[in-house]
């Protein structure tokens, strides 16, 4: 494909799902040959992680839809660069998006008029104002969204968006760390222990991700006593940071899990945790997606996960993983026990999650999708 143009908006401060989603994607199509670029706060994480990955970025504050100082500013930007696609990732930035696209268009010559793609990442609805919709409907050429979950979500609480223009594109990971890893699994399963000092036997399952109420830990938290119960070395390891720990702490020292339960914060080794853990547990009431669900089945480990929105189309329960109702604390430790107790078939549900991403959720998979949608599929849609 000859090398296209793209550019990624974001206004978040904070660093999620869709922010990664955001990196990943332009990092991957500058390695296919295309100039992607990103517009990002300045100071916020998003950027400071673009130009780690050596992204081309565009600091510039994003303040709201209404901004026409921003506004402007990015009608400029997208009238010099002339980008064929403008991928925006929240309403307001998909509002300001179409209001720069149209801007950069008003004075001649005339530049070819760049596609909006934004993409959804969660179930939350559509604003459903007028305003809104005549963007959605007019402006919009194309919504990405992450799954069929997410997709129903969206057209069930806006049943007036085109259903033409959403498309799924699961998200993809970059499998090649976790394959080199998985052969010195018997060493990172030796370090993960060491480093919560656990005996090297121990049983450890991990939760990766924000320490948050929408992630529902606190259900694992209750569990712990019930897996103890059958299985006194059991160790439970958080890695993440976020405004539950206090909470999440408390809940420890109420019960004296104290020398059961690890808080490691933030860490950067999350493949090396993934690959020396047993399972990996993921208790959410909310989930986009669920990238760590795809990468502890890359490490070849069975996945713990709630039964909502789009998990159930990434784990497969009793082939990949086992699924539980959300806040089922009785079925968490259920799950848990199992895994510890049957290990052929614990080692069986991570071999076929490996098999799954490398079918279902590889990176080279997603940016195929990707390039064809932004760059190749450009039949306009009636409406």
């Amino acid at each position: 494909m000859d090398p296209k143009r793209i550019l990624f908006v974001s206004s978040m401060r904070r660093y999620g799902g869709g922010e990664r989603w955001m990196l990943d994607t332009a990092a991957g199509l500058r390695d296919r040959g295309h100039d992607a670029r990103l517009v990002a706060r300045p100071g916020s994480v998003l950027a400071a992680r673009a130009s780690v990955r050596r992204i081309p970025l565009i600091s510039m504050e994003l303040r709201g839809d209404v901004d026409p100082v921003a506004m402007t500013q990015l009608a400029a930007h997208i009238r010099r660069f002339q980008p064929n696609a403008v991928c925006p990732n929240l309403d307001n930035d998909i509002r300001l998006a179409a209001a720069a696209i149209r801007t950069s268009r008003a004075l001649r010559p005339r530049p070819a008029r760049a596609r909006l793609i934004p993409r959804r990442g969660s179930g939350m609805p559509l604003r459903a104002k007028r305003r809104y919709r005549l963007l959605y409907v007019f402006d919009v050429d194309r919504m990405i969204v992450n799954s069929e979950a997410t997709k129903r979500s969206m057209l069930r609480d806006a049943p007036w968006f085109p259903e033409q223009k959403a498309r799924v594109v699961y998200n993809g990971i970059d499998t090649a760390p976790y394959a080199a890893l998985i052969p010195q699994r018997d060493a990172l399963r030796r370090k993960l222990r060491a480093t919560i000092g656990a005996p090297a036997d121990a049983p450890v399952v991990v939760l990766v991700g924000e320490l948050d109420e929408r992630k529902q830990q606190r259900a694992v938290i209750e569990a712990v006593p019930q897996v103890l119960e059958r299985f006194p070395a059991a160790r439970v390891v958080f890695v993440g940071e976020g405004p539950d720990r206090p909470v999440i702490e408390k809940a420890i020292r109420e019960r004296g899990l104290e020398s059961s339960v690890t808080l490691l914060g933030f860490r950067s080794e999350i493949p090396e945790i993934l690959v020396g853990a047993d399972a990996l547990v993921l208790p959410s009431r909310v989930e986009g997606f669920g990238y760590v669900l795809v990468e502890a089945m890359a490490a070849g480990i069975p996945t713990i996960a709630s039964n909502i929105s789009s998990i159930p189309e990434v784990v497969e329960d009793g082939v990949t993983g086992i699924l539980h109702p959300v806040g089922d604390s009785g079925a968490i430790a259920s799950a848990i026990q199992f895994v510890i107790a049957n290990p052929e078939a614990a080692r069986a549900m991570g071999d076929a999650g490996a098999r799954v991403v490398a079918l279902k959720f590889s990176y080279a998979r997603m940016l195929d999708e990707l390039e064809n949608m932004f760059f190749v599929d450009n039949q306009q849609e009636a409406v």
